[in-house]
């Protein structure tokens, strides 16, 4: 039986879509998962790497703020019709799982048309566009959070589960700290700080560590630095054999979060599955510019925290941003600041449910 997975564009849709193949094919009952993503996405650089078989298609995305890019879309939305026809056609799925993102939309969409079960998988507390277009005509809709509920409207005989966010099964054997950094080069004596901001790398973290680490603020501590894709060549001249490692994206990031002591990230809901998956402290760090303020404003934060989360976020970019015709982090008395928070109030021990007993309970609603 063929599953079809859609889903990418970042880490935080492409993931969920990996950890699921791999529970689905895990089951064995038989399944033969083909997860399908964006020739554009950051899906064109890690699907080769895996076993899955996978098709690429010319998707975009759809632009909120630069909203006249998206007239790209009148010439675009005819091929990719075509060719997401052709796919199905070809393969001939059981089933059309949707893990969010511009990739999935399409996929799910023309699913629906030819009559194809389809099943939604929304990671956020409040719903993409995707999950909320299309959830009337899907058979199941998996949510990451119970809020999401509320926003969405679904068919009479749509059925709505919330499992917590599917995240990749931890290795059977997980090793000793020590032995991760040493894999990793690094000092297994010290202790290791792993900074990354999603798949598509975040600027301010980026800066306030540029800058933590030319004021040698970090002499004392190991970094592990996802800096994007996009920032690894401007940013690469910080590493320093032993104690500074870094890299665009960690794939697997298995080994990254066993020899970390200390997490600091984006606040996205794959990165917070991921964390209490593995147990590790972190400081989260809110996205400012998130669609539908997902960060921002999530249920429940009130609007003094969130002025005061936006605040210091604001001054952390523009105390760490390079100074103008500079090639590094603008040089100032003290510290960057940053949003050092031990936890975030919104995400409470609700996603421990992710793990082990979500993939079961997926992979059983689907029979």
């Amino acid at each position: 039986m063929k599953i079809l997975l859609a889903g990418g564009g970042t880490g935080g849709h492409l993931m969920p879509a990996l950890a699921l193949a791999e529970a689905l094919r895990d089951a064995g009952r038989g399944v033969e998962p083909l997860l399908v993503g964006a020739e554009r996405g950051i899906e064109a650089e890690l699907l080769p790497r895996h076993s899955f078989r996978h098709r690429l298609l010319p998707i975009e995305p759809i632009y909120r703020r630069t909203w006249w890019r998206n007239a790209r879309w009148l010439f675009l939305a005819p091929r990719v019709w075509r060719e997401v026809g052709e796919l199905l056609r070809a393969e001939q799925p059981a089933l059309v799982i949707g893990t969010g993102g511009y990739v999935a939309g399409p996929v799910v969409w023309r699913a629906q048309r030819a009559r194809i079960p389809t099943v939604l998988v929304e990671e956020n507390a409040f719903p993409g566009l995707t999950t909320r277009w299309l959830a009337r005509g899907a058979r199941q809709v998996h949510l990451g959070f119970p809020e999401a509920r509320a926003r969405l409207v679904v068919g009479p005989r749509t059925e709505v589960f919330t499992l917590g966010n599917p995240v990749r099964p931890l290795p059977p054997q997980l090793g000793d700290r020590p032995a991760a950094k040493s894999g990793l080069g690094l000092d297994p004596a010290r202790p290791t700080v792993f900074v990354f901001g999603g798949s598509q790398g975040a600027q301010a973290l980026n800066y306030a560590v540029a800058a933590a680490l030319e004021r040698r603020l970090l002499d004392d501590a190991s970094v592990l630095w996802g800096t994007g894709a996009a920032h690894e060549a401007a940013l690469r001249r910080y590493a320093v054999p032993g104690r500074v490692v870094v890299r665009g994206f960690f794939d697997p990031i298995a080994e990254a979060y066993r020899a970390a002591d200390l997490v600091v990230a984006r606040a996205g809901a794959m990165t917070v599955a991921e964390l209490c998956a593995w147990g590790k402290p972190s400081v989260l760090v809110p996205l400012p510019t998130s669609a539908a303020n997902r960060c921002r404003d999530p249920p429940g934060r009130t609007r003094p925290l969130r002025a005061r989360t936006r605040r210091t976020h604001h001054r952390a970019a523009r105390r760490a941003r390079p100074a103008r015709g500079t090639r590094g982090p603008r040089p100032g008395p003290g510290a960057p600041e940053c949003v050092a928070r031990d936890r975030v109030e919104d995400f409470d021990n609700r996603c421990v449910k992710t793990g082990m007993a979500s993939f079961a309970s997926f992979v059983d609603s689907l029979y």
